[in-house]
């Protein structure tokens, strides 16, 4: 058992926790990441006023794709038996933007498979199962396939 304290400057044999007043006070001020305020920058603590949304802006990727909030596995990730991101989560694929799809597959199709697979360090049965639609490469692998065909 330990001995605890809302105290300021309280003393070493206690711990110092918040108080419901704390809390509520720190409340007032929090900053708000999500939001920006007029001038479109990040809300802080002395921000004030009307806040909107910030925006988003996604960076060259293989594919932009939304992930559900389902959880998948939950209790065997926490455990620490399942580790692949790719087993937890649900990735829903729009195929009218989807990048990977309409740009860099055709692409690797006039590749032979033999030298993707050799350069990407990956198998060919990888590259054919990639070229076939019936597996998305992560994000590690996608880069690299684009990093070779660039190059």
């Amino acid at each position: 058992m330990f001995p605890i304290t809302t105290l300021d400057g309280g003393s070493s044999q206690a711990a110092r926790v918040k108080s419901y007043r704390d809390v509520v006070e720190e409340y007032a001020t929090h900053p708000e990441p999500k939001s920006a305020g007029p001038d479109g920058k990040p809300c802080g603590r002395s921000r004030r006023g009307l806040l909107r949304r910030r925006h988003v802006y996604a960076a060259y990727a293989a594919s932009i794709y939304n992930v559900g909030k389902e959880s998948n596995f939950l209790e065997e990730v926490e455990s620490g038996l399942l580790h692949d991101l790719d087993e937890v989560q649900e990735i829903y694929f729009d195929p009218r933007d989807d990048l990977w799809t309409k740009e860099i597959l055709p692409i690797l199709k006039r590749i032979p498979r033999a030298v993707l697979a050799r350069r990407a360090g990956v198998s060919e049965r990888y590259i054919q199962l990639l070229r076939n639609g019936k597996r998305r490469p992560g994000n590690a692998s996608a880069m690299r396939l684009i990093k070779l065909l660039r190059g």
